[in-house]
């Protein structure tokens, strides 16, 4: 028996006849389907079973009236302490210097700590011109953080403080201490550390 593993004559005229009635056949089938005329009936059908489809139900107001919603034990917000104010501000007198308006834009300049309701600056002037802050703010609010400084401890006003000195940025000296129940940061760009502590003294 021989097999002709290169099916030639025969064979290959077949499937070659074969392929154009296929092709043929699926043209006429896409055609015959695309020009039929729409059926009104199919599409009446089709709108009955959407209008037949079960509706969902809808929600029926209960005529018992709902239980007050009450609040179980006291508020968070109620439970918080509150937080203590704050004493009145340390002030110069007159003769020591000269109090800056803190609107102005030469007092916004020299307050470096962020001023609030509960961090309060002060900007004074000296006679030559140098200014300095006082700002008051409540006893956890802790020391600054300064990129570069010398620190030591100290007594300001009698009671136990903290030195820093810069001399890079526009901090050259600051003097940190807690009197009652609020903590003062004293500090200027032009007034060194001896100084500070002298204006300390005269605060009231």
């Amino acid at each position: 028996m021989i097999v002709d593993l290169d099916p030639t004559g025969n064979a290959r005229r077949a499937r070659h006849l074969l392929m154009p009635l296929v092709v043929g056949a699926l043209a006429v089938g896409f055609a015959a389907i695309a020009l039929r005329p729409p059926d009104p009936a199919s599409a009446a059908r089709s709108r009955l079973r959407v209008l037949e489809a079960p509706a969902s139900p809808v929600a029926v107001p209960s005529a018992e009236p709902l239980p007050n919603s009450r609040m179980i034990g006291p508020s968070v917000l109620a439970q918080r302490t509150p937080l203590p104010s704050l004493p009145p501000l340390l002030t110069l007198p007159a003769s020591a210097a000269t109090p800056v308006p803190i609107t102005t834009s030469e007092a916004a300049r020299e307050v470096l700590l962020t001023a609030s309701d509960r961090s309060r600056p002060l900007v004074y002037r000296l006679e030559d011109g140098r200014m300095f802050v006082v700002q008051q703010a409540p006893t956890n609010r802790g020391r600054p953080v300064l990129a570069t400084y010398t620190y030591e401890e100290g007594m300001v006003r009698g009671l136990p403080g903290q030195f820093f000195t810069s001399n890079v940025g526009p901090l050259r000296a600051l003097v940190w201490w807690t009197e009652g129940a609020a903590s003062y940061y004293l500090y200027s760009g032009t007034l060194n550390l001896r100084e500070l502590l002298r204006v300390a003294d005269q605060l009231r």
